[in-house]
């Protein structure tokens, strides 16, 4: 504790519907040898046990058309997360995309999955096959009080989680005092965004997406800072935040 945390986990990698990472189960499942072959009994496999998952690298494995099943099926809430940088690619590849739908005005697959009520944050794996993990600049950011492994899992289980390319990046984003990955009745609101760079690297923009679109955008050039803004939500809607 305060040093070091590990958590266990295991990929599911299917050929057809697509590889997923599951965390802290105390057991593991194959696509391949048997037992939990489509993606609808990998997320009942998944719902069933005291676990974490999220989905991995996008777009990756969808030469068939089936990967995911596209997000039709009913959203686990178990599901905290998609990679949006990968050690094979970055956010050109798996969030800077139109997605799995052509008729959507250009969705990623990030926005696609949170528009069909998949609740998911924003996250990013090296996939390392190599004993060289951690030295790349890219990471996914944790917000937890400690660094312990009950206040990390926590967090993860309430997407309290942002992808990065900038290791010394801080981040708080909140709406009327909810911290990143909270669920809000509709209504009008006032959201702060917090930033900082330990590098004291300069931050020039903040946009606000809503429902995949950008409905504020804020120009700066500071090393830490804060935003306020109102903004009114309807059900269904969701909202995080793209910083530059």
């Amino acid at each position: 504790d305060g040093v070091f945390v590990a958590l266990w986990g295991f990929e599911w990698s299917s050929p057809l519907y697509g590889h997923a990472v599951v965390i802290g189960s105390g057991s593991y499942c194959s696509a391949i040898l048997g037992g939990v072959g489509s993606f609808t009994e990998f997320v009942q496999w998944v719902n069933a046990r005291d676990c974490l998952a999220f989905f991995a690298h996008p777009g990756y494995t969808d030469a068939n058309g089936t990967e995911f099943d596209h997000f039709h099926g009913v959203p686990s809430y178990k599901f905290v997360g998609m990679e949006l940088w990968n050690g094979r690619d970055g956010f050109s590849t798996y969030y800077d995309n139109n997605g799995y739908f052509s008729g959507d005005d250009g969705l990623s697959y990030y926005d696609e999955a949170l528009i069909r009520g998949w609740r998911i944050g924003a996250m990013g794996n090296e996939d390392n096959h190599n004993a060289n993990w951690g030295v790349i600049e890219s990471a996914m950011a944790v917000l937890a009080p400690e660094l312990t492994r009950e206040a990390i899992w926590d967090a993860l289980m309430k997407r309290r989680v942002y992808s990065t390319l900038d290791q010394n990046l801080e981040m708080s984003f909140k709406i009327q005092g909810q911290e990143m990955g909270s669920v809000l009745h509709p209504g009008s609101y006032q959201g702060e965004i917090r930033l900082h760079d330990a590098g004291e690297e300069v931050f020039t923009k903040v946009e606000l997406i809503c429902n995949g679109r950008i409905c504020q955008s804020f120009a700066i050039e500071e090393v830490s800072p804060l935003i306020h803004f109102d903004t009114e939500t309807r059900s269904g809607d969701y909202i995080y935040i793209r910083v530059y």
